[in-house]
């Protein structure tokens, strides 16, 4: 996916506009999703819906007439990725979140990054059929007093204020950060 050039094919209406955001897109299988349902339980109706019918792959979102590449995960990276996320956040700060705020973030699965690896937004599966998606920055973590996984209700809620703040121009990490 990118975004087309103004001197593309005039017939065309192409003033910046994206050629095809949703160009590298890939459904998923129930078969793909084993190993991940092994791991993390059974996953949400919300979660294997998306997956199946919209697929992963690389988000265009813009950010100042710039793309800025989001990435909702495939099954066979989510493992590595969510063991990565995890062990970047201090092992007191995940103590903290599961007895305050009863967060598992072992249980966590990671669904979509940003290209910095910096934010995540993150299924909850803290239980069966538990399609809450968490965000959570490094940003965030270095807060004190906070907690660093920020719930931003079902995963058709987050995608849906994803899409809509997007709509509105605001800057794609706007859900992590609060800032326009």
């Amino acid at each position: 996916p990118s975004l087309r050039d103004e001197d593309e094919d005039e017939d065309e209406e192409s003033d910046g506009e994206w050629a095809d955001p949703f160009g590298e897109f890939k459904a998923v299988t129930p078969k793909q999703l084993g190993p991940i349902e092994a791991r993390y339980g059974e996953l949400p109706p919300a979660y294997r819906k998306l997956v199946s019918d919209i697929g992963v792959g690389t988000l265009l979102i813009a950010d100042e007439d710039e793309p800025v590449r989001f990435t909702i995960l495939p099954p066979e990276h989510i493992p590595k990725v969510h063991k990565d996320c995890i062990s970047w956040i201090d092992k007191a700060l995940l103590e903290e979140t599961k007895s305050s705020h009863r967060i598992d973030a072992n249980k966590l699965m990671p669904i979509l990054v940003d290209r910095d690896w910096n934010q995540w937004a993150l299924l909850g599966n803290q239980s069966r059929g538990d399609d809450r998606v968490f965000l959570f920055s490094h940003e965030q973590e270095q807060r004190e007093g906070i907690n660093p996984f920020s719930l931003q209700g079902s995963l058709e809620t987050y995608f849906s204020k994803l899409f809509a703040n997007t709509r509105k121009g605001y800057s794609p990490w706007y859900m992590w950060t609060g800032r326009k």
